[in-house]
């Protein structure tokens, strides 16, 4: 099949997200997709075959470390982070906590155990992954954020229609996804 270069790759512009990647005639995803800092060094780096990931996923820090990384075989997830990318925020691929799991510090500590960085999202983040539910496969539920209210309560949204509400960080009623800031 022939392929279109979406970039040559040799002009980055100084964007977040300059990317490098080949669609085949079906418009599949075909090759590999990178994205870059402001500052020249690389954001993510991404293979596809077919439409589907595959092989190695990186995603590098600031500074050009390697932060997270994974393995994908034809789109099934095999090891590493399993998470997408939204602009500056790796966002993970499921909630680690459901409604009546747990209350605030649990949601707490079972978005840090996913590794260095990991968090709860504050609630500016929060409203970046409402904007994009439907593209990580959020659902119609309560989420905590790491914003505190005074020593007691925490700030969470509801995805169902974005508003923001605050309550006691012992109540159980509120889902979690972690997130973590790629240029910490």
């Amino acid at each position: 099949p022939s392929l279109n270069m979406a970039n040559d790759g040799k002009n980055v512009t100084n964007t977040l997200r300059t990317r490098l990647s080949y669609e085949a005639e079906n418009g599949k995803k075909e090759g590999i997709l990178r994205a870059w800092y402001a500052n020249g060094n690389k954001q993510y780096v991404e293979r596809y075959t077919n439409g589907l990931l595959d092989g190695k996923q990186e995603f590098f820090d600031l500074n050009g470390k390697l932060i997270e990384e994974a393995q994908w075989s034809a789109g099934v997830h095999q090891s590493g982070c399993n998470c997408k990318h939204l602009g500056t925020l790796l966002v993970w691929s499921q909630d680690v906590l459901e409604r009546f799991e747990g209350d605030w510090s649990f949601a707490r500590v079972r978005s840090k155990a996913k590794g260095d960085g990991w968090d709860l999202p504050t609630i500016e983040e929060l409203d970046v992954l409402y904007q994009n539910k439907d593209v990580i496969g959020m659902g119609n539920a309560d989420y905590w954020s790491s914003t505190l209210v005074g020593t007691d309560s925490a700030k969470y949204m509801s995805f169902y229609n974005g508003v923001v509400n605050q309550t006691s960080m012992s109540k159980t009623v509120c889902h979690a996804r972690p997130v973590r800031v790629l240029n910490p």
